[in-house]
Formats: C-alpha cells, sequence, structure tokens
C-alpha cells in the first residue's frame, strides 16, 4: 500500500455484507471471541439494509477497505435526546507521513 492514498470513510451498501462478516469474524478472532459469533451474511443484510437496525461505516485508504464501525441510534428517555452507540469497530493505525 502506497503512503500517498488516501484515507476515506464511506457509509456501507448492502454489496458490503461479505465484508462487514469479515470485518466481524476478524475482530472476534483478534478478541478470542470467534465462537461466540453467529450471524451471517442474510441475518446481517437483513437487519442492517431492510430493517435498518443499525448503520456501517467503511474506512478505505485509496480502494482498499481497512477498518469498520457499526452503530445504531438510541433515545434517553431521561436526556430527551437521541444518541449513538457504537457496537463494534476496528483500531486503524494510519501513516504519520
Amino acid at each position: 500500500m502506497e503512503s500517498n492514498q488516501l484515507f476515506s470513510i464511506r457509509k456501507a451498501v448492502a454489496d458490503d455484507v461479505p465484508l462487514i462478516l469479515q470485518f466481524i469474524l476478524d475482530l472476534a478472532e483478534y478478541e478470542q471471541l470467534r465462537h461466540e459469533v453467529v450471524t451471517d451474511e442474510d441475518t446481517l443484510r437483513t437487519w442492517i439494509f431492510e430493517r435498518h437496525g443499525a448503520e456501517v461505516l467503511i474506512a478505505q485508504e485509496g480502494d482498499e477497505p481497512v477498518g469498520f464501525a457499526l452503530y445504531f441510534h438510541n433515545f434517553s428517555t431521561f436526556l430527551g435526546r437521541c444518541g449513538i452507540y457504537p457496537v463494534s469497530y476496528t483500531h486503524l493505525t494510519l501513516p504519520t507521513n
């Protein structure tokens, strides 16, 4: 990967479901929790893109996906306002040059 490639963040689309699942599996493997993952592509597609139960951002360096953030909106009755609850994400190490 060349250091002059631009970093960007984009909203995931349904075609990203295999990538989202791979990020989830990679994160679970890193956390030694792979045995806990029961989701599959169909479940993710249904709950993220058809029922809009969560949203996903994809981080890219150039055209290469390098991370993700999965989150959903919540509402606090005590505060009387919406918030965002981050569920899963990957840490990125970006070049400093």
